[in-house]
């Protein structure tokens, strides 16, 4: 990934690798979906945590959490090792028919979670407030990582002597800059559109990385990205300043990923996520409130 052809790609890689807060991976979780009747396990999605006061939360996107509901299947996260913990109770998403489009503009959905999930996810971090940017002028300009575990690099639980295997998979690119018109649900004000051109992925050490799935046969890229969907994605540096320059700001999340187009990853904005927490729950409007206010 090199917008600016004056930095040389390990310049690039070299200056991402210093400056990705270790907090964005200990925040991301795989979801992982159970089939009851086989006894099978398979990666589906991909979650953020969020804590607001006293309250933890995992985010996704909307769509991972209504199919889910829609065809009964439960839900869970790894906690160490080889366990997994399910998700119990109901998630909260963003709806259809919200500032007058037909369709659900967020696609978001959180899930409260309850002490003893917490407990049990004791090795995460939960992102606070205060690692939130809602500010227009970082995108732009702004160089963005996004942190999921695609379906293409996992491998299915399909019996007892098979593990279930999820592979971490790290992508820096920039903002977006061309023709919207044949972008489905894209709204300007709800959404950051991100480049995803298959030349600029590289590994999590930074270097050059082909996108297979895990026999090593291609996957294409972006369109095959199922299972990162509601990955965080943070703002990392800008553009505009120097490479040496990106370490004198902290890192910030700004969105999480809800679809893919064609060489165009597609993001709600978390401003999505904090209305929801507000809307949901009266009691944490304090602190959303006094956060907005500072």
């Amino acid at each position: 990934m090199n917008p600016d052809k004056t930095w040389s790609q390990c310049d690039m890689n070299n200056a991402i690798a210093a400056i990705i807060p270790e907090n964005a991976w200990k925040s991301t979780v795989a979801i992982i979906r159970v089939e009851k009747e086989k006894e099978t396990l398979h990666q589906f999605g991909t979650g953020t945590l969020f804590r607001v006061a006293d309250e933890s939360f995992r985010v996704t996107a909307g769509h991972i959490a209504k199919y889910a509901e829609k065809y009964d299947i439960p839900l869970c996260v790894p906690t160490s090792g080889s366990s997994f913990v399910q998700l119990h109770g109901n998630w909260i998403c963003s709806a259809d028919g919200q500032y007058g489009v037909p369709d659900d503009p967020f696609d978001i959905a959180i899930h409260k979670l309850d002490s003893n999930v917490v407990e049990k996810l004791a090795g995460y971090s939960f992102l606070r407030l205060a690692e939130i940017n809602y500010e227009d002028v970082l995108l732009s300009k702004g160089i963005f990582a996004l942190f999921g575990y695609p379906f293409k690099l996992s491998r299915s639980c399909t019996s007892s002597d098979i593990d279930l295997l999820i592979t971490p998979f790290q992508f820096v690119t920039y903002a977006y800059e061309g023709t919207t018109e044949y972008i489905k649900k894209y709204q300007e004000r709800f959404h950051i559109l991100l480049n995803a051109e298959p030349t600029d992925i590289t590994s999590i050490s930074g270097k050059p990385f082909a996108f297979t799935d895990r026999e090593g046969n291609g996957a294409q890229f972006p369109k095959e990205l199922g299972g990162i969907s509601g990955c965080s994605v943070w703002w990392i540096g800008s553009r505009d300043k120097p490479i040496e320059q990106w370490s004198e700001e902290k890192p910030k999340i700004v969105a999480l990923e809800t679809g893919v187009y064609p060489r165009i990853i597609k993001a709600t904005r978390w401003v999505g996520v904090s209305t929801l927490i507000h809307s949901a729950f009266p009691e944490l409007r304090p602190a959303l409130d006094l956060w907005y206010v500072g």
